[in-house]
């Protein structure tokens, strides 16, 4: 049995991605959905959006230190990637490396 804290710990590891699920179970020799009842405990200290924790790929900015014309790149870019995702592809890489990937069976309505 873990303390509260000890459980916000775990839970903050996990969300941020310093262990993996399977490694906190393994680790701490508890069940799959202990652990996510830990990252969900870890969450409402944190006030964190419900849902699932961010992707490795996406990083949660914060908006308010950006000047106006970042923001504006930021929209921009937004808006490019809707609706890329809209005619049913995205793009990875940058540069030389970019790929459009396509989309497939994906319903966007």
């Amino acid at each position: 049995m873990y303390t509260r804290e000890q459980r916000i710990d775990i839970g903050k590891k996990v969300y941020s991605r310093e262990i993996s699920y399977q490694e906190a179970m393994d680790m701490f020799n508890v069940a799959r959905p202990t652990i996510v009842t830990y990252v969900n405990l870890y969450k409402a200290t944190i006030n964190a959006p419900k849902g699932l924790r961010p992707s490795s790929n996406s990083v949660v900015k914060d908006y308010s230190s950006l000047t106006k014309k970042e923001l504006i790149n930021e929209l921009m870019n937004k808006d490019i990637e809707i609706e890329r995702l809209k005619k049913g592809y995205a793009v990875e890489g940058v540069g030389a490396k970019k790929e459009f990937v396509f989309i497939q069976d994906v319903n966007m309505k």
